[in-house]
This record gives structure tokens, sequence and C-alpha cells, in this order.
């Protein structure tokens, strides 16, 4: 394609019409491609042509009255003035005022230069260039930040052929936020039909940032649940391992959670001992940094009794215990032969997710209800209580014990009798041969004159002594006094003549 720009035209002549020449006065053109010098020339009759030529330029020109310049391939170097002569055989010269020739350069290669590496927090510069312009003024270049600040420069580098390198260096501290920001270079030229334009889009390198743990689902979670526990952080480049730790409800320490090295930390089935709080590391290549706080796990479920006792075995006071998420609302039931029935209670005490309420009665109870309720369920437990106070455990130790008191207590009686009785054997014996015995008439004794041994109607609660037994092998019988058997005989004798009087009086 030929650019070959005329900007005026016009003719000039000597005092005779008849002579003149036609060349415009100035001439653009893009460098490396063709210029046109258009020219005409004439003369008046009667003259004939010798020559002519174009200043600086040694080639004839035709004998045609066509004087036009063709320049190929021009260079930087072309640009200049001509000037156009010719003679005729009357020596008469005639000069052109000349043609100045414009050589313009089109812009080209522009280039976006970004170093290899951006790393937040290290100063860097960014290179935009275009090669090719000529004159350096006529090419404008703009440099856009995208909004990051920083300071820019331009310079201008002269070829050998005298064209020209214009440069726009942008000088700035990455951070970690300039990251995938768009920059661009352009170049607008008179002889561009579009802008040139380059650009970049910044890939800074930096550790992880803005770490943070979210919760999936967001609302109550019971137990029983699938969880899943996001860290989320922003890192250039992404992250390469997630490291989870876990606090306890009621500890101050901090455990890793083995198995996990992923962004989601996936829990199936979520029980109770999953509470506790949360808080995730990300690392990447260039360092690693912890989320800035940790989040809650809360996990829900209904109550559950965890013990109904007496308060320092104390049958009249009792407690209750239960484990619950949310707080358990706890009651005391009496289920008696009325139907069950509201007991008051004493202040709930909550210790984490545990709460006690304690009743303190007036009289003893058959069977008291600790009942149990929260928004995701309820609980209740029955406890037992004989008529004596405390619970059927407390009954059975205390009847075992009685009952092997009385099995040893009847044992020992039963060989005191046997004794007694070879020895009363023995002193009948010796009455037989002794002339001093006498008997008496026996006759039935009125209540009034055992007034001792009177018995209460009324049945009397069985008190058992404390018993010190001996080891097997080792018991030391001692014999009892007479006055003892004498207590003794006298209590049988009272029972033996309560018996007749019951038999008289039913004849």
């Amino acid at each position: 394609m030929l650019f070959c720009f005329v900007f005026s035209l016009f003719v000039h002549r000597i005092e005779s019409s008849d002579w003149g020449i036609k060349a415009p006065p100035s001439l653009y053109v893009l460098k490396d491609h063709t210029a046109y010098l258009d020219c005409e020339f004439s003369f008046p009759e009667g003259h004939s042509f010798k020559r002519a030529y174009w200043v600086s330029i040694s080639k004839d020109i035709s004998t045609r009255r066509n004087c036009t310049l063709t320049i190929n391939n021009v260079k930087i170097s072309d640009s200049g003035k001509y000037y156009f002569q010719f003679y005729t055989s009357t020596e008469t010269r005639y000069g052109l005022l000349g043609t100045r020739l414009h050589v313009n350069a089109r812009p080209e290669n522009l280039t976006l230069s970004v170093p290899t590496v951006l790393e937040a927090g290290n100063q860097t510069t960014i290179t935009c260039s275009v090669h090719n312009v000529y004159p350096s003024e006529s090419a404008s270049m703009q440099f856009e930040s995208g909004g990051i600040e920083g300071t820019s420069t331009q310079q201008t580098q002269e070829n050998e052929d005298r064209t020209c390198v214009k440069t726009v260096t942008f000088t700035f501290i990455p951070q970690h936020f300039h990251n995938r920001k768009n920059l661009s270079c352009s170049v607008a030229h008179p002889n561009l039909t579009h802008t040139l334009q380059a650009n970049v889009t910044l890939d800074i390198k930096y550790d992880p940032r803005n770490v943070s743990v979210s919760v999936s689902p967001s609302g109550t979670i019971k137990e029983g649940d699938s969880v899943v526990l996001w860290c989320g952080a922003d890192s250039n480049p992404g992250v390469s391992r997630y490291s989870w730790f876990k606090q306890p409800a009621e500890s101050s320490s901090w455990v890793g959670v083995n198995g996990s090295a992923a962004a989601e930390l996936r829990i199936p089935l979520a029980s109770r001992t999953d509470s506790g709080r949360y808080r995730c590391i990300a690392e990447n290549a260039d360092g690693d940094s912890e989320a800035s706080g940790a989040t809650s796990l809360d996990i829900q479920y209904p109550p559950d009794v965890v013990q109904v006792s007496p308060c320092d075995n104390h049958s009249l006071c009792w407690v209750c215990e239960v484990e619950a998420n949310p707080l358990a609302n706890l009651t005391w039931l009496e289920d008696g032969a009325a139907g069950r029935r509201l007991m008051p209670g004493g202040e709930l005490l909550h210790n984490g997710t545990r709460t006690s309420l304690r009743i303190q009665m007036t009289q003893q109870k058959e069977e008291l209800i600790c009942a149990a309720v929260n928004s995701h369920g309820q609980k209740q437990k029955v406890k037992t209580i004989n008529k004596k106070g405390g619970t059927a455990l407390n009954t059975i130790i205390p009847a075992a014990v009685g009952t092997l008191a009385a099995f040893i207590t009847a044992v020992a009686l039963f060989c005191f009798v046997r004794r007694k009785g070879r020895e009363t054997r023995q002193r009948d014996s010796s009455a037989e041969a002794s002339p001093e015995v006498i008997y008496d008439v026996v006759q039935n004794l009125t209540e009034d004159q055992v007034p001792a041994a009177k018995v209460s109607d009324e049945e009397e609660e069985l008190v058992y002594a404390d018993l010190d037994l001996a080891p097997r092998g080792k018991r030391n019988w001692e014999p009892v006094s007479e006055s003892e058997l004498t207590e003794y005989s006298d209590l049988k004798t009272v029972a033996q003549l309560k018996a007749g009087d019951s038999a008289a009086s039913q004849e």
C-alpha cells in the first residue's frame, strides 16, 4: 500500500505565462513506503529543452515534461526539501521554491513487561515500550495503573536510523489486594487507524490472608446431624495444606484433629463430644497463617438423667442431676395413691451442660420421679423408696445383716440352753439324795403379782445390738451367771402362766 500525502499544490510561473512548474510544497510519507513527488513544467514555443534535475538527485529527468520524482522504501534520512530545475536552449533556468518531504514512522511492537515473580511487599517496576517512533512527539503514550499508587516516568531513546523507542516505567510496592489487578498501556499516533494497547494481569505472590472458619448448617445442630466445617483463606498460590485444631468444651487446651489436611472438616454423625471451639491454619509456599478467631460448634441433644441419689445418705433429701443441651428444666414428682403430684424443689444449679435440683422432704415417700425437659425432648427417672426411708438397696443390706445376726444369736442361745440343761439335771439328781428338798404347791400368778412380766400389746421394733464376732475356731463362750439364768427362768415361767390362764378362760 502506498502512503503519499499532498497537502498543497500550486504552479510557480515566471514573466511569460508559458513558463511554469507544478509541484506540491510538502509531502508526508511513512517510513519504508514509496514517496511520489508530483511535478510538471512548461516553457514557451521557440525554446528547446536541454536538461532538468532535482537538486541533490544525480539521475536525469525524462525529456517528457513530467518531472514526478519517485522514492521507493523511504527512510528517515530521505526527509528534507527537494528543488526542481530545468534548462532550455536559451540557457534560461527556472528555479522551484522546493517541496519538503516529511517521513514519519508508524509506532509498532508495543510491549508491557512485568517481572517473572511479584511478591507482596517487595518494590517492583513495570515497563511499557513502543518502537519505531518518528518523530518522537508524534506518538502519545498513556499508562493505566488500575488505581494502584506508584510513580511513572517516560523516556525516549533514538536509534541509528533516527527512529525512537518511547518507554514508560511504573514503580510501586505490590500488596496482596493488588493481585488480579489489570494494568494497561496505550499509544496513539496520527497515522494509526486505531490505538495500540497492551494489557497485563498482576500475579502477586503472598502467604494466606483472611483465614476464617465457617460451619454448615449455620443453624441449630443436633446429635446425629451431618456437619461440615470450612476453612477459607485468601492466598496466592493457593493453600497447599490445612491444619485443624479443637478446644473441647470446658477445656483450655487445643488438640490437633488427626486425619484432616483439607479445607473441609466433615463430621457425618455429630455427637455431644464434638462440641467445642475450632480453628485452622492455612499454609502455602510463601508461609502460613492462622484464623483470627475460633468458631464454636454447639451440638444439642435431649435430656439424659445422670443420677438420682440421696443427699449425703439423708433419706429426706434427694438430688437429681441431668445432662442436656440446651439446659433442661427439672421438676420433682411424687407417685402416690392419688396419682402423680408436683413437689416443690429447690434452686436449679447449672455447671456447663449439667443441671441439678434438690428436694427436701418432711416425710418419707414411696416413690420419687425426676423429670427433665428441653427443646429436643424429655426424660424421667423413677426411684422407689421403702417405708422406712431409703432405696431398696439401703433396705436389703441392713436386712441381710439382721438376718445373719439373728441366726448367730439363735445358735448361741441353743448352745446355752443345752449346757444349762445338763447342769440342771445334775442338780436334780443331787436333790433326790438330799432330805432338805421341800415341795411346795404351785399356784397361777395373777398379772398384778408379776408386773415386771407384763407384755405390751403393741409390737415393738426389734433393735439389734452390735455383735463382736470372734474368728472361727477362737470363740470364747462365757458361763452364764445364776442371776441371768434365774431371769430367763422367770420369763419362761411367766409365759407358761399366761398360757395356763388363757387355757382356763377358754374352758
